[in-house]
């Protein structure tokens, strides 16, 4: 899940346009074709289940294939699916999973459904994979551990389970590219100053930081040699402003600039797409941006996490939430959108073939 920026951001002034368009709830779900090719839509995410008898108290990763969802784990291993790709007829997933009935989360992933734990799962420090990539036979996967013995958060990514530590202390990870023989792993790196963590990306396990007083870079892009990079960043004012780094430079997509959190971007077609949420009326709502211009997906709270460009199409991931503070996964096509989680869930990743 995605974090919230809410209490603290001063509102801003609604816009005169919006173009909303609501979840369905129990809508068929959206399966665009390009002439006669019919697209496969793969989502993964949260569902909550009721673990030890109490209602929505752990979270079990699933992926959703065209609406239909498949479960990773029971629901006596809790779990969480983060990020999805396809590649070829195998589906890969990176996310966590507990190795015994009501046990810690470990960073792994799963290729149709077979689970690989990244770290030793009988050590007591748990840990988190947040991207995965694919490229040729080589699995590329994004996350974070806990450090034995003495229990520091670190960022790591593992290269068909072999790990390359990132930072030193205190860094995380949340997505990753890989082009060519270039690895690149968008992060905060630490140690922080109260919430002072430097945003930036890791190429080839050197950190580049960007430019910002703090932030975090969330989603990373490499296209014709052009390192994108999505996040936030906060400056002197202290407002969290959206933001897009082309090869270490900002960019503003709008004036004034965007208040609220990017958390995805993608390169396609020579048009640059970032998504993630804007304040209307000082209510965070999902929203993408296509080289610049903005296509707001509902009127009321709710997020992207993840964004994907096939021709023409633009597919959302993401989730609404309700006034009870509940979250509902649901993802966008050409901004027609389709619920397909029921109370307590959430669609992290999204990847169309």
């Amino acid at each position: 899940m995605k974090p919230k920026f809410t209490n603290y951001l001063p509102a801003i002034v609604a816009l005169a346009l919006l173009t909303v368009s609501a979840c369905k709830k129990g809508a068929n779900p959206v399966i665009n074709k390009t002439g006669n090719t019919v697209h496969t839509i793969y989502i993964a995410g949260n569902v909550s289940v009721n673990y030890n008898n109490t209602p929505l108290s752990g979270r079990l990763g699933v992926y959703w294939q065209n609406g239909k969802i498949n479960y990773l784990t029971d629901t006596t291993m809790l779990s969480a699916a983060n990020s999805i790709v396809v590649s070829g007829n195998d589906v890969y997933i990176a996310g966590e999973a507990s190795a015994i009935a009501g046990g810690m989360e470990y960073p792994s992933y799963w290729k149709n459904g077979a689970v690989t734990f990244l770290v030793n799962p009988s050590l007591p420090y748990p840990g988190y994979a947040g991207s995965i990539f694919v490229s040729g036979s080589d699995v590329y996967v994004a996350g974070g551990d806990y450090l034995y013995p003495n229990g520091t958060p670190t960022g790591f990514y593992w290269k068909n389970g072999v790990p390359t530590q990132l930072g030193t202390q205190l860094a995380n990870t949340y997505s990753m590219f890989v082009s060519g023989n270039d690895v690149y792993v968008a992060g905060i790196n630490g140690p922080p100053s109260g919430n002072n963590y430097t945003a930036g990306y890791w190429k080839n396990g050197t950190f580049i930081s960007l430019p910002a007083l703090y932030g975090r870079a969330e989603g990373i892009f490499v296209s014709g040699g052009d390192v994108y990079t999505a996040g936030y960043a906060i400056y002197e004012n202290n407002n969290i402003n959206g933001t897009l780094w082309k090869n270490n430079t900002a960019i503003s997509l709008t004036n004034p600039p965007v208040h609220g959190n990017f958390t995805s971007v993608f390169v396609s077609g020579g048009a640059t797409y970032v998504a993630g949420s804007s304040y209307v009326n000082n209510v965070p709502v999902a929203t993408y941006w296509k080289d610049g211009v903005a296509v707001y997906l509902s009127n009321t709270e709710s997020y992207i996490n993840s964004i994907f460009v096939l021709g023409s199409d633009v597919y959302v991931a993401g989730y609404t939430v309700d006034a009870n503070n509940t979250t509902y996964a649901a993802y966008w096509v050409n901004g027609v959108g389709t619920q397909i989680g029921g109370a307590g869930s959430v669609a992290n990743s999204i990847y169309v073939k």
